[in-house]
């Protein structure tokens, strides 16, 4: 039958000495000592206590809200959708070279107006 090796755990002694602990006279030295130091000491209190005009002005604990982003207006969107259609109709989407129908952008606008009214239709309602 064949031993298994094992491992051997050492365990790890303290080599400093240890002294005994205080007491009597000599442990009321120590603590008298350190009672005088802590005196002596400034402490320092890291948060300063807010006024209550300091709380109204800064918005009480929570930082103030950021000014909500602009919306963009309806007018602004559609003349975006009828600025692409504009595009994908005059312009090759390869090469981005103008096509042999094409016109000038308010005159296209003015000759499609129905047609872009329709398409305005189906975008709104998926926009809105």
């Amino acid at each position: 039958m064949a031993v298994r090796p094992q491992l051997q755990q050492e365990e790890v002694k303290d080599t400093k000495p240890q002294k005994p602990p205080l007491t009597g006279e000599e442990r009321m030295k120590w603590i008298k000592l350190w009672e005088a130091e802590v005196k002596k000491s400034t402490m320092v209190n890291g948060v300063t206590k807010l006024t209550h005009k300091q709380i109204a002005d800064e918005g009480d604990w929570l930082p103030k809200k950021p000014a909500p982003y602009p919306k963009t207006n309806e007018f602004a969107i559609q003349q975006r959708v009828f600025h692409a259609a504009y595009i994908e109709a005059n312009f090759d989407p390869q090469s981005g070279a103008k096509l042999l129908t094409w016109k000038e952008e308010e005159i296209w606008l003015k000759e499609n107006e129905f047609e872009l009214m329709e398409l305005w239709e189906e975008k709104k309602k998926l926009i809105f």
